[in-house]
C-alpha cells in the first residue's frame, strides 16, 4: 500500500525513494505507533458484571454491549432527594411571585405533613421533607430496577 491513512501518516512510497529500506521500517513503526495510541485512546473497555455501577463518561447509555448498567442506590437517592429539594424550593418561589389564585400551597399544605404557608420553620421543615421523600423514591426504585435487570436483563434492545 502506498499511502498509509488519511490521518496525516508517512507515505510509505516517498520513504522508500528516499531513505531506502530503513525508512520503510521507521515508517511503518511509526505509522503503527500513531495507530495504536490512536486506537488506546478512543476505545473503553468496561465490564458491567463486575461493575456495579458505570461511572465512564463512555458509556453513559443504558445499554452496554448488550448488557445492561446497574444503578448505583445512593448517587440515585441522592440525585431524587435534591430533585425533590429543587422543586420545592421552586414552588415555594413560585408561589411567592404569583397572584394567590394559583399559588401552590394548597398542595404543599396536603402533600407535606405539618406544612403551613409560610414561615421560616415551616419552610425549612418542607424542604427537608421533600428531599426525604426523593430520597425515599430513590431507595426504593435503584434495588427494584437492579433485580429486574438481573432477572431478566436485556438483550441489547431498549
Amino acid at each position: 500500500m502506498d499511502t498509509a491513512d488519511t490521518a496525516g501518516t508517512v507515505d510509505t512510497a516517498d520513504t522508500a525513494g528516499t531513505a531506502g529500506t530503513a525508512g520503510i521500517a521507521e515508517a511503518e513503526d511509526e505509522i503503527e505507533a500513531k495507530t495504536t495510541r490512536a486506537v488506546s485512546t478512543t476505545k473503553t473497555t468496561v465490564d458491567t458484571r463486575t461493575t456495579p455501577c458505570v461511572n465512564d463518561r463512555a458509556t453513559h447509555n443504558l445499554f452496554n454491549n448488550g448488557e445492561s448498567v446497574m444503578l448505583n442506590t445512593k448517587l440515585i437517592t441522592w440525585a431524587l432527594g435534591l430533585f425533590g429539594a429543587i422543586s420545592y424550593v421552586f414552588c415555594v418561589i413560585f408561589g411567592l411571585v404569583t397572584p394567590e389564585s394559583i399559588h401552590m400551597h394548597e398542595f404543599l399544605e396536603s402533600a407535606l405533613p405539618a406544612f403551613e404557608w409560610l414561615s421560616v420553620g415551616s419552610f425549612l421543615l418542607g424542604l427537608v421533607e421533600s428531599f426525604l421523600y426523593g430520597a425515599y423514591i430513590g431507595l426504593v426504585f435503584s434495588p427494584i430496577y437492579n433485580f429486574l435487570c438481573r432477572r431478566w436483563g436485556t438483550s441489547g434492545t431498549p
